[in-house]
C-alpha cells in the first residue's frame, strides 16, 4: 500500500509552560499509516489530540519522539530547516481550517489568487473561476456570484466564509489537503457539497495522473462514515482504534471484527 504519511512511534508533548491553560498534554506514541490517494478521517473528541496531530501531519512543528515520514521524508530537526518544511508547504499542501484565517485585505478570489502568483501559477487564474461555481453553486444566479468574489471576508456569511477557505486550500493544486473542522460552520446541505468537492477534485486529480491526498479532522461520526475511506479514532492523545472502507457501506476494524451498527461501533471507541 502506497503511504503519504508513515508514524512510527510518533510523539509531541506540551509542557505546562507552553499552554499554560491546560498544563502537560501528550500526544502518542503513535503507529500507523495513512494511505495517499485516499480520504482520512481523524475522529476524536475535544482535547484527544486531533489537532496536534494536524499540526504534526501539517509540518508546523516537529514530532517530540518518534519518527514521522511525509511522501517519504524524515521530518526532525536534524533533516529539515522550518523554512524547508515551509516551503513544502507551500508547494504540496492546501490547509482547509475551521475559522478560515483568509487574509481580511483580500477579496474572497484574491485570497485564491496570491497563492497562484507566489507559486508562478501551476494552476490558470480562471480555473479558480470554476472551483467557486462548484463551492457557491446556491448563490451563482443573478451575479451574486460575482459579488461573492469581490466581497471582504468580513462581508461573508460564517458559511460563506468557509467555502471560501476550501477554494483557497486547492488553489495550488496540492497533493495532500488537511482539513481541520471543514464543516463545522456549514448546515447539513452545504457540508455534504463541500465533501462532495473534495471528493471530485481528488478524483479530477487523480484522473490526471496526479495522487491527492485528503485528511480530515473532525467529531462527526456521519460524516466520517459517509466520505472516509479510512477512519483514525483518537482517545487521550492515543490512537484507539482505526477502521478501513472495503466497499460501500463495509468496513474493516484492524483490531477485530465490526458490528452491523458501524456508528455505534464508533461512538463506542470515542467514550
Amino acid at each position: 500500500m502506497n503511504c503519504i504519511y508513515n508514524l512510527d512511534g510518533v510523539g509531541f508533548t506540551y509542557e505546562s509552560t507552553q499552554d499554560s491553560s491546560t498544563g502537560e498534554f501528550k500526544l502518542g506514541p503513535l503507529d500507523f499509516s495513512i494511505p495517499a490517494d485516499k480520504i482520512s478521517f481523524i475522529l476524536g473528541r475535544s482535547g484527544s489530540g486531533k489537532s496536534t496531530l494536524l499540526s504534526l501531519l501539517g509540518l508546523l512543528r516537529y514530532p517530540s519522539d518518534g519518527s514521522l515520514l511525509v511522501d517519504d521524508q524524515a521530518i526532525s530537526k536534524e533533516t529539515l530547516t522550518r523554512k524547508q518544511m515551509a516551503d513544502y508547504r507551500l508547494k504540496n499542501m492546501g490547509f482547509a481550517l475551521q475559522k478560515g484565517e483568509l487574509l481580511p485585505f483580500l477579496s474572497l478570489k484574491e485570497n485564491s489568487d496570491f497563492i497562484l502568483e507566489y507559486l508562478g501559477a501551476r494552476i490558470k487564474k480562471k480555473e479558480t473561476k470554476n472551483i467557486f461555481k462548484t463551492l457557491y453553486s446556491s448563490e451563482s444566479r443573478d451575479g451574486q456570484l460575482e459579488r461573492l468574489l469581490v466581497s471582504k471576508p468580513t462581508r461573508l456569511s460564517q458559511g460563506q466564509y468557509q467555502r471560501g477557505a476550501l477554494a483557497r486550500a486547492v488553489a495550488n493544486r496540492p497533493k495532500i489537503i488537511l482539513a481541520d473542522e471543514p464543516t463545522g460552520n456549514l448546515d447539513i446541505n452545504t457540508s455534504h457539497e463541500a465533501m462532495i468537492f473534495l471528493q471530485d477534485y481528488k478524483r479530477k486529480e487523480n484522473e490526471a495522473g496526479r495522487q491527492v491526498s485528503v485528511i480530515v479532522v473532525t467529531h462527526d461520526v456521519h460524516l466520517s462514515i459517509e466520505y472516509a475511506d479510512r477512519i483514525f479514532v483518537l482517545k487521550k492523545g492515543m490512537l484507539e482504534t482505526q477502521l478501513e472502507k472495503k466497499e460501500k457501506n463495509q468496513w474493516m476494524d484492524v483490531n477485530g471484527p465490526i458490528p452491523s451498527d458501524i456508528y455505534s461501533h464508533i461512538v463506542n471507541h470515542l467514550k
